[in-house]
């Protein structure tokens, strides 16, 4: 008959064990679900040093959207030694958008022909010590998010150097 209790308290412990896994188990699942949505919305992972140009008339990665015209007949830009003859003409309707998933340093091209070298970054003029006229760049810091490159004097812009900022 002792054993018979034995067996009755072992029965007992079982049941609320169960009713604890049960609830734990569903936590997880609905955890899982949220992490799996979020993660089919991020940028593009900026991972080292990306360089971004517009041959073939469209940007070489989607962290670069554009709106606007295309030439390859404005000169040419050498960026890390590789001359491009692609570039997005910078008019009143070009409109350059870049998403950077942390704080990059941005450096423009733009081409050997041109005599401006700049762009308004989130409609802001350029800083005059932004710009370096003998390399033909204008070099900005942006923070994590999106930015929209627009034309403050006529040029053309042949690529898009994003550099990670280590803090």
């Amino acid at each position: 008959s002792g054993e018979s209790g034995s067996g009755s308290t072992g029965e007992g412990g079982e049941t609320g064990g169960s009713g604890s896994g049960s609830g734990s188990g569903e936590g997880g699942s609905t955890g899982g679900s949220t992490g799996g949505s979020e993660g089919g919305s991020t940028v593009t992972p900026i991972e080292g040093t990306v360089v971004v140009t517009f041959e073939g008339s469209k940007p070489s990665s989607n962290i670069v959207t554009v709106t606007g015209n295309y030439s390859t007949k404005k000169g040419t830009a050498t960026i890390d030694g590789t001359s491009y003859t692609t570039c997005v003409k910078m008019e009143s309707s070009t409109n350059i958008s870049v998403t950077v998933d942390k704080k990059v340093s941005m450096i423009l091209y733009f081409g050997s022909a041109d005599a401006k070298f700049n762009a308004k970054i989130d409609g802001n003029n350029a800083a005059d010590t932004a710009i370096d006229a003998t390399a033909k760049t204008m070099t900005v810091t942006l923070e994590k998010g999106t930015h929209t490159i627009t034309r403050q004097d006529t040029c053309n812009l042949f690529g898009i150097k994003l550099v990670p900022v280590t803090e």
